[in-house]
């Protein structure tokens, strides 16, 4: 009941992070303005139509992250191991052979996996690798699927630019540098933190204690 809640908010970093938003605003509040286009010859620089995206995993999360950009027409990739031809195909998405290749096909890596035993660092070096210099990596799940120090290297060298709604440890360092890294848009695990989806996922819990107490499967 939470996971659409995530998705909407990692479509709206995706924006703010392709379109430069929190820089923007920041000119504004510090008394500027801006007398040209804001552009990155460093980064992908593109309405997201034209962007290619890659879906790490393909739970609910990056499900409804599909529906929500459907719209704007970018061709979406996903790896997942139990994604199978007559899904993909339902959805218009094409599927990667790999990780690796997921991330080597993508402008944009949405990491949307859930930690278990089997996908602890999964987003390991060779897969942070894969992605072009200039590349976008959104994370939204936990940051214990991903390789941190390897994101962190390609970070702070000016090859990938980042959202990241969690981290590890939470809360991280007051002087960990990525909080005012300009490359990065670090967000106090927000994405399903809100007090409606907390009640909706209350709620159903409750509706569904009521489902099971009359017989009827849950939800």
């Amino acid at each position: 009941t939470m996971t659409w809640t995530v998705a909407e908010f990692a479509v709206g970093i995706t924006l703010a992070l392709l379109r430069h938003i929190p820089a923007s605003i920041d000119v504004v509040r510090n008394g500027g303005w801006l007398e040209s286009p804001i552009h990155s010859d460093a980064f992908v620089d593109q309405d997201l139509r034209d962007c290619r995206v890659g879906l790490a995993g393909y739970g609910s999360i990056n499900r409804h992250y599909r529906r929500f950009v459907e719209p704007y027409g970018c061709p979406i990739t996903v790896f997942d191991p139990f994604l199978d031809e007559e899904t993909a195909a339902a959805d218009g998405v094409t599927r990667a052979r790999s990780l690796v290749d997921l991330a080597d096909s993508s402008d944009i890596l949405i990491v949307a996996i859930p930690p278990t035993l089997s996908t602890l660092g999964v987003i390991d070096a060779s897969v942070i690798d894969a992605l072009s210099p200039g590349s976008l990596f959104v994370l939204v799940s936990r940051m214990a699927v991903v390789e941190q120090d390897a994101l962190w290297r390609r970070v702070r060298a000016g090859e990938l630019r980042a959202a990241l709604d969690v981290f590890d440890p939470e809360p991280p360092p007051d002087d960990a540098w990525f909080r005012r890294a300009p490359s990065v848009l670090p967000t106090p695990h927000i994405a399903g933190n809100t007090r409606f989806a907390h009640e909706r996922c209350f709620r159903e819990a409750c509706f569904d204690t009521v489902r099971a107490v009359r017989g009827h499967a849950p939800q």
